[in-house]
């Protein structure tokens, strides 16, 4: 079974565990607090009774006769539900009770009981020892207080479980449409120009007419971020809607209530007590979605960045709603009087709300873009300490509730990622990796593997070099599989781990060396290439890694279908650090294209042959170096085309929209298109598979393989 399908099983069950903390009242039970409260208004049998405990009812027998008196009034003698929640109650202070010792309590009672608003100048603070009427007009105070206070409870509890509920959906849609997706003939059946134009408008467009998906808009270079694509954005937006509604909906305010008498403290406190369950629930897909070895992936052939775009907008709601539930619970507090404000400020459960609610700010701000482009390492840390301390500090404010349960299972989901991931590290082990700088942009790692350990074309891997100073840090890469013994990265070398990796090598002969290195995977979605009669692989810079796997999947399987890849590069010398990839589709059927935008940039130095001389002065040397710069470059390109003939080679920027729509009006039957590359690079040729659906002949599928959160 897939570590991930054991983690989603653990995840709905601890989701499952945390709703064993709320008690949902019945109108018994409701009946029999009511009567307690009801007959404590009308007499008192024991010093400091109160209406939360229940000691003396169930040890003194004017009191129990009393408060049966009023539960059988109300219910009904024969009522075994009322009977069996008394002796409950009571069972808590070691007195044993059951329907015959009530039976008795109440027939003793009725033959002595008194009503009290009857005796002239009675005393109902001085202890009394005679059964007593309850008081009617208090029982309903406090039956309505009761069932406003918990009704709103187990409404929110109903509410949560919508919230969970609408994502359920979502999913269960989403599942049965990628299992369908995986069989044949579902290519066919949903090619129409309807089909189309609902996809080209809806799921495979930007939320803005200015394409940006992948690449980040930003406002005067302090606030930006990825923006969500259109689906996407309707998604959340219904979301944020069901929390708003949810929010405000099914409150019921008593007059003369008997927990909270100012109508204000009402107001602030059933509000307060509904965004933060509300935010407990919601809190389980915020862990759930950030886990890199979440099952709904699995299910739904999400990528890993389209949960986290979840997750932070979960996040943000979250944060809203905690923001309300301490407002709230601020201004019930005050309004209950500064003393009750003070007395709460000093408990050990208010303090560490704030904590709480403090920490969650921390996480939310520091998660911005900007600080995450800027300090990505640094972000990832204070992530991981913020949220420990902020699940801390929930648990400790939700026991005094009865929701700790939540936060075990937002801790069983977070700790169980942790351990998978582990796991992951362990079955791939440590290996010697050959690590190579190529035309010092790029860094080669090829490293053995277990004959077990399988990649698949598309798959990605978060790369662990075991030095002192980077070991701790991990960033996932494009797995490309060249054999059953051995795997290749190419990461493009810019600050962080990847510089000082350079920084190591470029001194170090042919800049190579050897490094233990350790990987956390495979992960992502598998996805057919040999499905389609067509496969159309867009790619650019270290993105070829994918949409090249594709391609070798293709050739690998026989299948006679059409195949090309296009690879678009900058200079001539990123070649270099892929060309024995390329070598291998050399008569395979797969037109192979690569544009590259500079091309007066050099040759990398794998093609770049020696003119040198040995013989004359230095000031020859040079003068006829200079004089032949132009035709060693030449050579040097008409050796490199020589020897990648079967490649054709286009100068300048692509024309991504024309591209595709020369690409899907020459295809015929099914289409499936794969890209990987700079972000608008991906956004470009989204953009452009959208507006030209209705030119291909059969089903388009497009499979964005950029992961940018």
């Amino acid at each position: 079974m897939k570590f991930s399908t054991v983690g989603g099983a653990l995840a709905l069950a601890s989701t499952a565990l945390a709703s064993e903390g709320f008690h949902k009242y019945s109108y018994e039970e409701y009946v029999v607090m009511s009567c307690k409260g009801a007959v404590l208004s009308a007499a008192t049998f024991c010093e400091k009774d109160t209406v939360k405990t229940y000691k003396c009812d169930c040890k003194n027998k004017p009191a129990l006769g009393s408060w049966i008196n009023c539960i059988y009034d109300k219910l009904g003698e024969n009522d075994k539900h009322g009977e069996k929640i008394v002796e409950e109650y009571c069972s808590e202070y070691n007195v044993t009770l059951d329907s015959e010792k009530l039976q008795k309590a109440y027939a003793n009672a009725t033959k002595y009981i008194v009503d009290t608003t009857k005796i002239d100048g009675f005393n109902k603070t001085a202890i009394f020892d005679t059964p007593v009427q309850y008081n009617k007009k208090k029982y309903v105070n406090y039956y309505n207080s009761y069932k406003a206070r918990w009704g709103n409870v187990e409404d929110t509890m109903y509410l949560g479980a919508g919230l969970l509920g609408y994502w359920a959906v979502i999913f269960l849609v989403a599942t049965i449409w990628n299992f369908l997706n995986k069989v044949a003939f579902i290519n066919k059946a949903f090619h129409s120009k309807f089909v189309n134009t609902i996809r080209s408008k809806l799921s495979l467009s930007s939320l803005f007419a200015n394409k940006k998906h992948s690449t980040p808009i930003q406002f005067l270079k302090v606030v930006g971020g990825f923006v969500p694509l259109r689906i996407e954005t309707i998604v959340i937006f219904f979301y944020f809607a069901l929390l708003f509604i949810f929010s405000g909906v099914r409150y019921t305010f008593v007059q003369n209530d008997t927990i909270w008498k100012p109508v204000a403290a009402q107001a602030a406190r059933y509000p307060g007590d509904r965004t933060g369950v509300l935010a407990l629930y919601s809190l389980q897909l915020t862990f759930l979605f950030a886990g890199r070895n979440n099952f709904l992936m699995w299910l739904t052939g999400w990528k890993q960045s389209t949960f986290i775009t979840y997750h932070k907008w979960i996040s943000r709601f979250n944060f809203i709603m905690v923001l309300i539930h301490a407002g709230s619970m601020h201004q019930q507090s005050v309004g209950m009087g500064y003393d009750k404000f003070v007395t709460r400020l000093h408990t050990f459960w208010y303090r560490w709300g704030i904590v709480a609610a403090a920490f969650m700010g921390g996480l939310v701000f520091t998660a911005a873009y900007q600080v995450r482009k800027t300090f990505y390492e640094v972000f990832l840390g204070v992530h991981i300490v913020f949220a420990a301390i902020f699940l801390a500090a929930s648990w400790i404010h939700a026991t005094q509730f009865g929701y700790e349960q939540f936060t075990y299972a937002l801790a069983a989901i977070w700790c169980f990622d942790r351990f998978v991931r582990i796991l992951r590290l362990i079955s791939f082990g440590t290996q010697d990796a050959k690590v190579t700088i190529i035309s010092e942009e790029t860094l080669k790692v090829v490293i053995p593997k277990r004959s077990y350990w399988k990649a698949f074309p598309g798959s990605y891997g978060y790369l662990h070099y075991l030095t002192p100073t980077t070991f701790f840090q991990s960033h996932p890469f494009t797995i490309i599989e060249t054999s059953d013994k051995e795997i290749t990265f190419v990461t493009k070398i810019k600050g962080g781990v990847t510089s000082q990796i350079y920084n190591q090598l470029k001194s170090k002969p042919g800049q190579t060396g050897i490094i233990k290195i350790s990987v956390e995977g495979p992960y992502g979605n598998p996805t057919n290439v040999t499905r389609y009669d067509t496969a159309l692989l867009y790619s650019g810079s270290t993105g070829i890694a994918g949409p090249y796997s594709h391609a070798l999947k293709s050739v690998q399987s026989g299948k006679n279908q059409q195949v090309k890849l296009y690879w678009i590069i900058r200079h001539w010398s990123s070649i270099d650090w892929f060309v024995e990839e390329l070598v291998k589709l050399k008569n395979t059927g797969v037109e192979v294209i690569i544009y590259v935008s500079q091309p007066d940039s050099a040759i990398g130095s794998r093609f770049n042959g020696d003119h040198s001389s040995s013989n004359g002065s230095d000031s020859e040397q040079k003068s006829e170096k200079l004089s032949s710069n132009d035709d060693e470059k030449s050579g040097n390109l008409d050796s490199l085309k020589k020897q990648l003939d079967f490649i054709e080679f286009r100068y300048g920027r692509p024309q991504i929209n024309e591209i595709v729509h020369n690409d899907f009006s020459e295809s015929q039957g099914t289409i499936g298109i794969w890209t990987a590359g700079h972000n608008s690079m991906v956004d470009d040729i989204r953009s452009a598979v959208g507006e030209n659906l209705n030119v291909a002949k059969g089903r388009v599928d497009f499979f964005d393989e950029l992961q940018v959160w």
